[in-house]
Protein backbone atom coordinates (compact mmCIF):
# COMPACT_ATOMS: atom_id res chain seq x y z
CA UNK A 1 0.00 0.00 0.00
CA UNK A 2 2.93 2.29 0.96
CA UNK A 3 4.14 2.09 -2.30
CA UNK A 4 0.85 3.61 -4.45
CA UNK A 5 -0.73 5.48 -1.38
CA UNK A 6 0.05 7.76 1.59
CA UNK A 7 -1.97 7.18 4.73
CA UNK A 8 -3.22 11.11 5.78
CA UNK A 9 -5.30 10.10 8.53
CA UNK A 10 -7.93 7.31 9.78
CA UNK A 11 -11.93 8.27 8.85
CA UNK A 12 -14.22 6.15 9.97
CA UNK A 13 -15.17 2.79 11.10
CA UNK A 14 -17.26 0.01 10.78
CA UNK A 15 -18.30 -3.86 11.34
CA UNK A 16 -16.54 -5.29 9.10
CA UNK A 17 -13.94 -2.16 7.58
CA UNK A 18 -12.15 0.61 8.56
CA UNK A 19 -11.67 3.96 6.32
CA UNK A 20 -8.37 5.95 5.16
CA UNK A 21 -7.96 8.96 4.13
CA UNK A 22 -5.11 9.00 1.63
CA UNK A 23 -2.95 10.39 -1.22
CA UNK A 24 -2.44 8.60 -4.37
CA UNK A 25 1.02 9.12 -4.77
CA UNK A 26 1.24 9.05 -8.54
CA UNK A 27 -1.92 11.06 -9.40
CA UNK A 28 -2.28 13.61 -6.17
CA UNK A 29 -5.63 12.47 -5.59
CA UNK A 30 -7.42 11.94 -2.39
CA UNK A 31 -8.94 8.77 -1.69
CA UNK A 32 -11.02 6.77 0.53
CA UNK A 33 -9.38 3.38 0.84
CA UNK A 34 -11.99 0.18 2.65
CA UNK A 35 -9.53 -2.30 4.69
CA UNK A 36 -11.35 -4.90 5.43
CA UNK A 37 -11.04 -6.56 8.52
CA UNK A 38 -11.28 -9.78 8.14
CA UNK A 39 -8.15 -11.92 6.91
CA UNK A 40 -8.75 -14.38 4.44
CA UNK A 41 -8.08 -15.13 0.93
CA UNK A 42 -12.19 -15.14 0.49
CA UNK A 43 -13.75 -12.35 1.50
CA UNK A 44 -17.41 -12.71 1.21
CA UNK A 45 -18.46 -9.02 1.59
CA UNK A 46 -15.38 -7.36 -0.33
CA UNK A 47 -16.39 -10.06 -2.96
CA UNK A 48 -20.08 -8.98 -3.02
CA UNK A 49 -18.79 -5.13 -3.25
CA UNK A 50 -16.59 -5.40 -5.87
CA UNK A 51 -18.85 -7.82 -7.90
CA UNK A 52 -21.68 -5.00 -7.22
CA UNK A 53 -19.38 -2.12 -8.04
CA UNK A 54 -17.90 -3.60 -11.68
CA UNK A 55 -21.74 -3.44 -12.51
CA UNK A 56 -22.95 -0.01 -11.00
CA UNK A 57 -21.49 2.66 -12.69
CA UNK A 58 -23.55 5.54 -11.98
CA UNK A 59 -23.33 9.53 -10.60
CA UNK A 60 -25.11 8.49 -7.75
CA UNK A 61 -23.31 5.57 -6.72
CA UNK A 62 -19.87 5.70 -5.05
CA UNK A 63 -16.93 4.83 -7.68
CA UNK A 64 -14.40 1.98 -6.95
CA UNK A 65 -11.23 2.73 -8.69
CA UNK A 66 -8.78 0.38 -7.27
CA UNK A 67 -8.64 -3.17 -5.61
CA UNK A 68 -5.50 -4.62 -4.21
CA UNK A 69 -4.67 -7.01 -1.59
CA UNK A 70 -2.40 -6.67 1.62
CA UNK A 71 -1.46 -9.26 4.36
CA UNK A 72 -4.28 -11.01 3.12
CA UNK A 73 -6.73 -8.56 3.36
CA UNK A 74 -8.70 -6.43 0.90
CA UNK A 75 -8.31 -3.19 0.33
CA UNK A 76 -10.82 -1.04 -1.78
CA UNK A 77 -9.98 2.12 -3.05
CA UNK A 78 -12.63 4.61 -3.54
CA UNK A 79 -13.07 8.50 -4.89
CA UNK A 80 -13.39 11.08 -1.72
CA UNK A 81 -16.18 12.57 -0.53
CA UNK A 82 -16.67 15.38 1.87
CA UNK A 83 -18.84 13.84 4.57
CA UNK A 84 -21.82 11.26 4.85
CA UNK A 85 -25.48 12.51 4.89
CA UNK A 86 -25.29 12.33 8.77
CA UNK A 87 -22.50 14.45 8.98
CA UNK A 88 -23.74 16.78 6.38
CA UNK A 89 -26.44 17.44 9.23
CA UNK A 90 -24.69 17.70 12.35
CA UNK A 91 -22.90 20.11 10.92
CA UNK A 92 -26.03 22.31 10.47
CA UNK A 93 -25.89 22.94 14.23
CA UNK A 94 -29.90 22.32 14.70
CA UNK A 95 -30.75 24.15 11.58
CA UNK A 96 -33.04 21.64 9.24
CA UNK A 97 -31.86 21.71 5.43
CA UNK A 98 -34.30 23.78 3.15
CA UNK A 99 -37.21 21.13 2.35
CA UNK A 100 -35.99 21.61 -1.95
CA UNK A 101 -32.48 20.82 -0.75
CA UNK A 102 -34.20 17.28 0.83
CA UNK A 103 -35.96 16.71 -2.06
CA UNK A 104 -33.46 16.77 -4.06
CA UNK A 105 -30.73 14.53 -2.29
CA UNK A 106 -33.85 12.17 -1.63
CA UNK A 107 -34.31 12.34 -5.86
CA UNK A 108 -30.07 11.53 -6.18
CA UNK A 109 -30.50 8.13 -3.76
CA UNK A 110 -33.87 7.56 -5.61
CA UNK A 111 -32.07 7.84 -8.65
CA UNK A 112 -29.09 5.97 -7.41
CA UNK A 113 -31.28 2.83 -6.25
CA UNK A 114 -33.63 3.18 -8.95
CA UNK A 115 -30.39 2.15 -11.21
CA UNK A 116 -29.09 -0.67 -8.70
CA UNK A 117 -32.50 -2.15 -8.78
CA UNK A 118 -32.69 -2.24 -12.48
CA UNK A 119 -29.22 -4.24 -12.58
CA UNK A 120 -31.21 -7.06 -10.62
CA UNK A 121 -29.20 -5.77 -7.21
CA UNK A 122 -30.73 -4.53 -3.67
CA UNK A 123 -28.22 -2.79 -1.54
CA UNK A 124 -29.82 -3.85 2.04
CA UNK A 125 -27.90 -1.09 4.33
CA UNK A 126 -29.61 2.31 3.31
CA UNK A 127 -29.37 4.57 5.67
CA UNK A 128 -27.64 8.30 6.21
CA UNK A 129 -24.35 7.24 6.80
CA UNK A 130 -23.81 5.34 3.78
CA UNK A 131 -24.76 8.94 1.60
CA UNK A 132 -22.09 10.32 0.63
CA UNK A 133 -22.08 14.18 0.21
CA UNK A 134 -20.02 15.94 -1.53
CA UNK A 135 -20.94 19.79 -1.47
CA UNK A 136 -20.36 21.85 -4.70
CA UNK A 137 -19.59 26.00 -4.94
CA UNK A 138 -21.39 26.62 -8.39
CA UNK A 139 -21.88 30.89 -7.85
CA UNK A 140 -19.68 32.75 -5.71
CA UNK A 141 -21.02 34.80 -3.14
CA UNK A 142 -21.62 38.14 -3.61
CA UNK A 143 -22.90 41.61 -2.06
CA UNK A 144 -26.30 40.60 -2.00
CA UNK A 145 -26.17 37.03 -1.59
CA UNK A 146 -23.39 36.15 0.96
CA UNK A 147 -24.59 32.53 0.69
CA UNK A 148 -23.93 32.20 -3.37
CA UNK A 149 -25.29 29.15 -4.87
CA UNK A 150 -23.75 25.88 -3.20
CA UNK A 151 -25.63 22.61 -4.45
CA UNK A 152 -25.28 18.97 -3.14
CA UNK A 153 -23.90 15.49 -4.49
CA UNK A 154 -25.21 12.36 -3.34
CA UNK A 155 -23.86 8.85 -3.89
CA UNK A 156 -24.67 5.61 -2.23
CA UNK A 157 -22.36 3.63 -0.63
CA UNK A 158 -21.06 0.52 1.52
CA UNK A 159 -22.03 -2.03 -0.64
CA UNK A 160 -20.97 -4.97 1.29
CA UNK A 161 -24.36 -6.23 2.21
CA UNK A 162 -25.56 -6.25 -1.47
CA UNK A 163 -28.07 -9.13 -2.45
CA UNK A 164 -28.33 -10.58 -6.33
CA UNK A 165 -31.76 -10.44 -7.00
CA UNK A 166 -30.67 -13.60 -9.81
CA UNK A 167 -28.65 -15.36 -7.33
CA UNK A 168 -29.81 -18.04 -5.02
CA UNK A 169 -27.21 -16.89 -1.95
CA UNK A 170 -29.41 -17.45 1.32
CA UNK A 171 -29.84 -13.64 2.96
CA UNK A 172 -27.87 -13.10 5.85
CA UNK A 173 -29.51 -12.26 9.16
CA UNK A 174 -27.10 -9.36 9.73
CA UNK A 175 -29.32 -6.68 7.72
CA UNK A 176 -29.35 -3.17 7.68
CA UNK A 177 -29.51 -0.64 10.95
CA UNK A 178 -32.90 -1.41 12.89
CA UNK A 179 -33.75 2.64 12.40
CA UNK A 180 -34.30 1.75 8.88
CA UNK A 181 -35.41 -1.87 8.79
CA UNK A 182 -38.67 -2.53 6.85
CA UNK A 183 -41.21 -4.64 8.52
CA UNK A 184 -40.65 -7.26 6.27
CA UNK A 185 -37.12 -7.85 7.70
CA UNK A 186 -38.25 -7.30 11.20
CA UNK A 187 -41.00 -10.17 10.81
CA UNK A 188 -38.17 -12.58 8.86
CA UNK A 189 -40.10 -13.07 6.15
CA UNK A 190 -38.00 -15.00 3.82
CA UNK A 191 -38.25 -13.47 0.46
CA UNK A 192 -37.85 -9.22 1.18
CA UNK A 193 -36.01 -7.53 -2.22
CA UNK A 194 -35.88 -4.34 -3.36
CA UNK A 195 -38.69 -2.37 -1.56
CA UNK A 196 -36.75 -2.97 1.83
CA UNK A 197 -34.47 -0.29 0.04
CA UNK A 198 -37.58 2.35 -0.87
CA UNK A 199 -38.76 2.05 3.14
CA UNK A 200 -35.28 3.09 3.81
CA UNK A 201 -35.51 6.03 1.95
CA UNK A 202 -38.72 6.98 3.77
CA UNK A 203 -37.12 6.78 7.34
CA UNK A 204 -34.15 9.47 5.88
CA UNK A 205 -36.44 11.59 4.42
CA UNK A 206 -38.52 11.97 7.80
CA UNK A 207 -35.29 12.34 9.51
CA UNK A 208 -33.95 14.81 7.29
CA UNK A 209 -37.18 17.21 8.06
CA UNK A 210 -37.17 16.51 11.87
CA UNK A 211 -33.81 16.56 12.50
CA UNK A 212 -34.43 12.69 14.34
CA UNK A 213 -35.09 9.32 13.85
CA UNK A 214 -38.89 8.34 12.85
CA UNK A 215 -38.90 4.61 14.29
CA UNK A 216 -35.86 4.98 17.36
CA UNK A 217 -36.44 1.23 18.10
CA UNK A 218 -34.29 0.13 20.69
CA UNK A 219 -35.20 -3.99 20.05
CA UNK A 220 -36.51 -5.20 16.92
CA UNK A 221 -40.12 -5.93 19.13
CA UNK A 222 -40.20 -2.10 19.78
CA UNK A 223 -39.11 -1.32 16.26
CA UNK A 224 -42.63 -3.29 14.87
CA UNK A 225 -44.22 -1.40 18.06
CA UNK A 226 -43.34 2.04 16.77
CA UNK A 227 -44.04 1.28 12.61
CA UNK A 228 -47.29 0.11 13.87
CA UNK A 229 -48.26 2.78 15.78
CA UNK A 230 -48.25 4.95 13.10
CA UNK A 231 -48.93 2.81 10.04
CA UNK A 232 -51.24 0.27 11.08
CA UNK A 233 -51.22 -3.54 12.53
CA UNK A 234 -50.88 -5.86 9.15
CA UNK A 235 -54.16 -7.03 8.52
CA UNK A 236 -54.68 -10.51 6.99
CA UNK A 237 -57.38 -9.86 4.21
CA UNK A 238 -59.01 -12.84 2.25
CA UNK A 239 -55.80 -13.61 -0.05
CA UNK A 240 -56.48 -13.48 -3.78
CA UNK A 241 -57.79 -17.24 -5.05
CA UNK A 242 -55.14 -17.77 -8.16
CA UNK A 243 -51.95 -16.63 -5.52
CA UNK A 244 -49.90 -18.93 -3.15
CA UNK A 245 -50.98 -17.50 0.34
CA UNK A 246 -47.22 -16.68 0.78
CA UNK A 247 -48.28 -13.90 -1.71
CA UNK A 248 -50.04 -10.94 -0.81
CA UNK A 249 -50.84 -7.82 -3.76
CA UNK A 250 -52.98 -6.16 -1.20
CA UNK A 251 -55.63 -6.35 -3.74
CA UNK A 252 -58.58 -4.51 -3.39
CA UNK A 253 -57.39 -3.55 0.52
CA UNK A 254 -54.06 -1.49 0.31
CA UNK A 255 -53.52 -1.58 4.03
CA UNK A 256 -53.82 -5.33 4.18
CA UNK A 257 -50.20 -7.76 4.22
CA UNK A 258 -51.45 -11.23 4.80
CA UNK A 259 -47.44 -12.34 4.96
CA UNK A 260 -46.81 -9.65 7.72
CA UNK A 261 -49.78 -10.75 9.78
CA UNK A 262 -48.80 -14.85 9.38
CA UNK A 263 -45.20 -13.94 10.07
CA UNK A 264 -46.40 -11.56 13.39
CA UNK A 265 -48.30 -14.82 14.32
CA UNK A 266 -45.49 -16.95 13.89
CA UNK A 267 -43.05 -14.75 16.37
CA UNK A 268 -45.92 -15.08 18.79
CA UNK A 269 -45.94 -10.98 18.55
CA UNK A 270 -49.55 -9.69 19.58
CA UNK A 271 -50.17 -6.21 19.07
CA UNK A 272 -53.28 -4.08 19.87
CA UNK A 273 -55.23 -4.02 16.05
CA UNK A 274 -54.74 -0.47 15.10
CA UNK A 275 -55.27 1.41 11.39
CA UNK A 276 -53.15 3.89 10.26
CA UNK A 277 -52.95 7.47 10.41
CA UNK A 278 -51.35 9.74 8.90
CA UNK A 279 -47.35 10.31 9.23
CA UNK A 280 -47.87 13.93 9.54
CA UNK A 281 -49.50 13.52 13.00
CA UNK A 282 -45.91 12.44 14.46
CA UNK A 283 -43.86 15.23 12.04
CA UNK A 284 -45.99 18.02 12.71
CA UNK A 285 -43.63 20.68 12.25
CA UNK A 286 -43.00 19.43 8.31
CA UNK A 287 -44.42 20.59 5.35
CA UNK A 288 -47.54 18.86 3.82
CA UNK A 289 -45.80 18.01 0.73
CA UNK A 290 -43.10 16.10 2.93
CA UNK A 291 -44.99 14.34 4.88
CA UNK A 292 -47.12 13.11 1.90
CA UNK A 293 -44.29 11.80 0.57
CA UNK A 294 -42.95 9.67 3.37
CA UNK A 295 -46.44 8.20 3.46
CA UNK A 296 -46.30 7.22 0.24
CA UNK A 297 -43.02 5.55 0.29
CA UNK A 298 -43.74 3.92 3.71
CA UNK A 299 -45.98 1.43 2.62
CA UNK A 300 -46.72 -1.72 5.38
CA UNK A 301 -47.06 -4.42 2.56
CA UNK A 302 -43.97 -4.57 0.42
CA UNK A 303 -45.57 -5.74 -2.55
CA UNK A 304 -47.68 -2.00 -2.58
CA UNK A 305 -44.97 -0.19 -1.83
CA UNK A 306 -43.52 2.25 -4.75
CA UNK A 307 -40.32 1.51 -6.58
CA UNK A 308 -37.42 3.29 -6.85
CA UNK A 309 -38.80 4.36 -10.24
CA UNK A 310 -42.39 5.53 -9.05
CA UNK A 311 -40.79 7.07 -6.52
CA UNK A 312 -38.39 9.05 -8.45
CA UNK A 313 -40.85 10.59 -10.35
CA UNK A 314 -43.24 11.73 -7.52
CA UNK A 315 -39.90 13.66 -6.28
CA UNK A 316 -38.89 15.10 -9.66
CA UNK A 317 -42.46 16.53 -10.20
CA UNK A 318 -42.48 17.87 -6.67
CA UNK A 319 -39.31 19.86 -7.06
CA UNK A 320 -40.14 20.98 -10.39
CA UNK A 321 -43.31 22.44 -8.75
CA UNK A 322 -41.26 23.77 -6.10
CA UNK A 323 -38.61 25.72 -8.13
CA UNK A 324 -41.29 26.91 -10.27
CA UNK A 325 -39.36 26.77 -13.88
CA UNK A 326 -39.00 24.51 -16.45
CA UNK A 327 -35.37 22.80 -16.49
CA UNK A 328 -33.09 24.21 -18.37
CA UNK A 329 -31.72 21.18 -20.41
CA UNK A 330 -28.97 21.85 -23.21
CA UNK A 331 -27.96 19.99 -26.07
CA UNK A 332 -25.61 17.84 -24.24
CA UNK A 333 -28.01 16.59 -21.49
CA UNK A 334 -30.22 16.07 -24.11
CA UNK A 335 -28.57 13.52 -25.94
CA UNK A 336 -27.43 11.94 -22.70
CA UNK A 337 -31.11 11.55 -21.21
CA UNK A 338 -32.02 9.99 -25.24
CA UNK A 339 -29.23 7.53 -24.39
CA UNK A 340 -30.44 6.55 -20.71
CA UNK A 341 -33.78 5.53 -22.16
CA UNK A 342 -32.22 3.02 -24.61
CA UNK A 343 -33.36 0.47 -22.35
CA UNK A 344 -37.14 1.18 -23.40
CA UNK A 345 -39.05 1.68 -20.17
CA UNK A 346 -38.95 5.16 -20.79
CA UNK A 347 -43.26 4.99 -19.87
CA UNK A 348 -43.72 7.77 -17.51
CA UNK A 349 -44.39 6.13 -13.59
CA UNK A 350 -47.33 7.32 -12.28
CA UNK A 351 -47.16 10.05 -9.85
CA UNK A 352 -50.29 10.31 -7.05
CA UNK A 353 -51.89 13.66 -7.68
CA UNK A 354 -51.93 14.56 -3.51
CA UNK A 355 -48.44 14.80 -3.87
CA UNK A 356 -47.96 15.89 -7.33
CA UNK A 357 -49.63 18.96 -6.79
CA UNK A 358 -48.60 19.97 -3.86
CA UNK A 359 -45.24 21.79 -3.40
CA UNK A 360 -42.93 22.33 -0.16
CA UNK A 361 -43.22 25.46 2.19
CA UNK A 362 -40.09 26.98 1.31
CA UNK A 363 -39.61 28.08 -1.90
CA UNK A 364 -35.69 28.65 -3.40
CA UNK A 365 -35.18 30.52 -6.24
CA UNK A 366 -33.82 28.16 -9.04
CA UNK A 367 -30.18 28.20 -9.75
CA UNK A 368 -30.79 25.13 -11.69
CA UNK A 369 -28.82 23.47 -14.37
CA UNK A 370 -29.17 20.25 -15.83
CA UNK A 371 -26.13 18.03 -15.07
CA UNK A 372 -26.78 15.05 -15.81
CA UNK A 373 -29.14 12.48 -17.84
CA UNK A 374 -32.30 11.28 -15.50
CA UNK A 375 -33.37 7.28 -15.19
CA UNK A 376 -35.94 6.79 -18.44
CA UNK A 377 -39.61 8.60 -17.49
CA UNK A 378 -38.27 10.65 -14.98
CA UNK A 379 -37.23 14.67 -15.39
CA UNK A 380 -34.00 16.07 -15.46
CA UNK A 381 -32.74 16.88 -11.78
CA UNK A 382 -33.00 20.56 -10.57
CA UNK A 383 -30.29 22.13 -8.92
CA UNK A 384 -31.55 23.82 -5.76
CA UNK A 385 -29.25 25.83 -3.32
CA UNK A 386 -28.15 25.10 0.83
CA UNK A 387 -27.48 28.10 2.70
Amino acid sequence: MESKYKTIKHIGEGAFSSVILALNIETGEKVAIKKMKKRRWKDTAAMAEISALQRLHHENIIRLLDVFREDYRSFLVFECMDCDLNELVVSRNGRRLPETVILDITYQVLNGLDFIHRNDLFHRDIKPENVLIRRHITKAPTAGDSVGAIVVEAKIADFGLVHDLDFSRPLTDYISTRWYRAPEVLLNCANYSTPIDVWAVGTIVAELATLRPLFPGSNQIDQLRRIFDVLGTPRISAPVPSLSSEVDTGAGDPDSWYEGAVHARKLGIAFVPSTRRPVATVMPDVSVALSQLVDYLLVLNPATRPTARDALAVVSRMLDHTLGEAPNEDAACAAAAAAASVDGSSAEASVPEEIEMVAVDQKVPSTATVVSAPAPGVGPRRLPRIP
